[in-house]
């Protein structure tokens, strides 16, 4: 996160009896802070939220985690909510809305989740439905789409990129935009999103990358 902190996991071993934990580091010292404790099988992504305020884990066991995060005088980190079936099979990917009050969840389920934070517990907002498993997600930040939108890129083990938009402060509702697929699209498994952090570009172009197990990276220019 932009405190410094470097949160880490690894494939979870059978030795560790149900135990996936994840390693907290200070950087640039590298001193361990913390050792998370929450999910019974391998943690596939972690994020931090935009303000590092909390921080978010996925798994193979299909659960999500939110810890909280706080830093006077020395990073502290407390599990805030768990929720065990957040999906019905492996969630492969997560991110977190630039408001830090929403996230979104990606699975082998074939559905993509948004979830709203709230004190003590998280709230499914909305669910939407793919043709394939969902293994890539990214949630555009601030600046870079239309004002008064939310755009959500999504990938999945097709190779398939598609844009769904939700407008105004309401993300129960998300309509596709964009579909990218066939030829134009991986041949293989999308691996990672990502939008450039700076506002949109000359003409209004947004600018997203991804890549893929093809074993290729693309840029794309978005256009709204």
């Amino acid at each position: 996160n932009k405190g410094g902190a470097v949160a880490a996991a690894c494939r979870a071993a059978e030795s560790q009896q149900g135990l996936a934990a994840i390693r907290i580091w200070d950087a640039p010292d590298w001193k361990p802070v913390a050792v998370l404790e929450g999910h019974k099988l391998t943690v596939t992504q972690l994020a931090f939220s935009p303000d590092d305020s909390h921080l978010l884990s996925v798994s193979r066991d299909r659960g999500l985690c939110v810890f909280s995060c706080a830093a006077v005088g020395a990073l502290r980190f407390q599990l805030k909510c768990k929720v065990e079936k957040a999906h019905e099979r492996i969630i492969w990917a997560c991110s977190w809305a630039s408001d830090g009050l929403h996230f979104a969840t990606g699975s082998r389920d074939k559905t993509v989740k948004v979830w709203a934070l709230k004190e003590s517990t998280v709230e499914c907002m909305a669910t939407v439905t793919m043709a394939s498993g969902v293994t890539a997600l990214d949630w555009a930040p601030t600046g870079t789409h239309p004002a008064g939108t939310h755009v959500l890129a999504v990938g999945t083990e097709e190779g398939d990129v598609t844009l769904f938009e939700a407008s105004g402060a309401d993300v129960s509702s998300w309509e596709q935009r964009v579909a990218v697929s066939g030829p134009c699209a991986h041949s293989s498994t999308v691996m990672r999103l990502r939008w450039c952090p700076t506002p949109e570009g000359e003409g209004g172009c947004r600018q997203l990358a991804s890549c893929g197990e093809d074993h290729t990276l693309r840029i794309w220019d978005v256009r709204f």
